[in-house]
């Protein structure tokens, strides 16, 4: 993160942490598949929404998911199920939004995309999966807000699932490869694969949380932007309604 990146978040934070403000709040996009949107779970306990919690009144946190969403976007067309993200209506919305902060998890349903006999997920979705995420950041990168966008790892995929995600792609090479882009990107990373890798039994089916695991993942995006702004004085978090949890 540049210094100016810094000093922009800080700025916000510090907006956001003021009592009675006259400022307007900021604005937090969630973009994601259905562990952003939330399947299984009540609309008040998904991740945005225990972030908006614990970020309180001052926030304004949306969510722009939806399930079997996949960054990739194959040139003869994506497998049935799994649209690519920019094809939606959802990554509309999000430009239309004017977001201040972008939180970018997406990945998860890439790791389900096949390759033929003695070939490897990195050749053939490798170059495509690092140059289409760029351009995601990027895209947000140019509204006129400017917006800070920060890489979230994909959550921890915990075993064989009905979805026929593939642990190791997902958690040895769709993780690193997003690491791989904040270097190039210099758009920093949320760590939630490192922060729900301890927490196998709130991810039932492997792959989705239940309400504690939404959690974990909000406590991980609020820690981060927390971590980031040291010189804002942010109020502690807002978790009269939540249980939050020292992930590390």
């Amino acid at each position: 993160m540049t210094k100016r990146h810094l000093l922009v978040l800080s700025l916000l934070l510090a907006l956001l942490a003021a009592n009675g403000s006259a400022y307007a709040a900021m604005r937090v996009a969630c973009i994601g598949d259905s562990i952003t949107y939330g399947v299984n779970l009540p609309p008040d306990q998904t991740y945005p929404a225990d972030l908006q919690k614990l970020l309180g009144p001052n926030a304004i946190v949306k969510t722009f998911a939806f399930p079997g969403l996949s960054l990739l976007s194959l040139p003869k067309g994506n497998p049935p199920y799994h649209p690519a993200y920019t094809g939606t209506q959802y990554y509309q919305q999000a430009l239309q939004f004017n977001p201040d902060v972008v939180i970018i998890m997406l990945g998860t349903n890439d790791g389900s995309f096949t390759f033929g006999p003695g070939q490897t997920w990195t050749q053939v979705y490798g170059r495509q999966f690092t140059d289409q995420y760029k351009s995601l950041v990027s895209s947000f990168r140019r509204l006129p807000t400017h917006p800070q966008v920060f890489l979230a790892t994909c959550p921890t995929v915990f075993g064989v699932n009905q979805y026929a995600i593939s642990p190791a792609i997902v958690n040895n090479i769709v993780v690193l490869d997003v690491v791989g882009i904040e270097k190039a990107m210099h758009a920093p990373i949320i760590d939630v694969h490192r922060a729900t890798a301890p927490y196998s039994a709130d991810f039932g089916d492997k792959v989705h949380p239940n309400p504690h695991g939404a959690m974990i993942i909000a406590q991980a995006v609020y820690s981060f932007l927390k971590s980031k702004a040291p010189t804002a004085h942010l109020s502690p978090p807002n978790t009269s309604n939540a249980t939050v949890n020292n992930y590390q």
